[in-house]
């Protein structure tokens, strides 16, 4: 950036823009491309829309899927500036491209079936206070991850520091960015309700105990999510992700040796067939909860 006549300040703040993840992701696509455009003499910062295509064309040839080459298209709109007043991803050259990869390489699903939720394997994982804390943590972050019908990156912001408990409702107000995050637009609470129907399937209940049993050795770690191993330190979205799949697995090891937390959030979204399991997005109820 600082090539096209940008200060160092202003390129810093311009690369803050993209998230950690997206920063990671494109980074191995601008490597590629910089490699690319070094072999055939071409300027990276200035090459053409038809360069752009054409590094494209070069990574369908090399089998990457529809996704990978979707990802690759981003990342060259940071550096390809058509003259034309559009983005490299929006000319229409480009789009009939991916157009074309996404009908000779379609997009399938990973899974061919939607699982329905292993609620019956969660039932046997009680009385909450006679669960070991592993166990707790487990079954409480599933139902979480349930109830809300969001990222990992949602249930690793819950903080304590921000959250009201009752024994009807549990809200968490959230205070950092996500990656649906928008300007004027975030996702401020995210709210679950006690179910008094069958306390064996309670998130209120679980939340509590998991409370009052972590609290002797949360300190100043404000992070809900700790790791049920000595020192208890907070842990990442990739260990909730783990932990999610680990409950699925426990119950339905054979069908899901290979299933993905990204999978399971669609197929749970899909599939959600029972009353009290509610997207609990705060625009629809935040009345009810304060």
């Amino acid at each position: 950036m600082q090539s096209q006549g940008l200060s160092e300040t202003a390129s810093t703040i311009i690369l803050q823009a993209w998230r950690c993840g997206t920063t990671r992701q494109y980074s191995s696509y601008l490597r590629r491309w910089e490699q690319y455009c070094s072999t055939r003499k071409v300027d990276p910062i200035s090459a053409t829309v038809i360069d752009g295509v054409n590094f494209l064309s070069e990574l369908y040839q090399k089998e990457l899927s529809y996704s990978a080459i979707n990802t690759a298209r981003a990342a060259l709109s940071a550096v390809i500036h058509p003259p034309e007043g559009c983005t490299f991803g929006n000319h229409p050259l480009v789009a009939r491209f991916l157009k074309g990869v996404l009908i000779a390489r379609p997009a399938l699903p990973r899974y061919q079936e939607v699982w329905d939720v292993v609620l019956k394997y969660l039932k046997t994982l009680h009385p909450p206070e006679q669960l070991s804390l592993k166990d707790l943590k487990l079954k409480m972050t599933m139902l979480i991850a349930l109830l809300s019908g969001q990222r990992c990156q949602t249930i690793h912001a819950l903080d304590t520091t921000t959250m009201v408990l009752s024994a009807e409702k549990c809200v968490f107000y959230i205070n950092e960015l996500l990656k649906t995050s928008r300007p004027g637009k975030h996702y401020g609470c995210l709210g679950l309700r006690a179910y008094a129907d069958d306390k064996q399937l309670c998130v209120v209940t679980l939340l509590q105990e998991y409370v009052q049993r972590t609290l002797k050795f949360r300190g100043n770690n404000a992070q809900l999510l700790l790791s049920y191993h000595k020192p208890h330190n907070p842990v990442s979205t990739a260990t909730i992700g783990r932990w999610l799949k680990e409950v699925l697995k426990g119950e339905l090891k054979p069908k899901f040796n290979t299933f993905l937390y990204c999978s399971f959030k669609k197929s749970n979204t899909y599939k959600i067939k029972f009353r009290w399991l509610f997207v609990s997005v705060a625009l629809l109820f935040f009345d009810n909860l304060v």
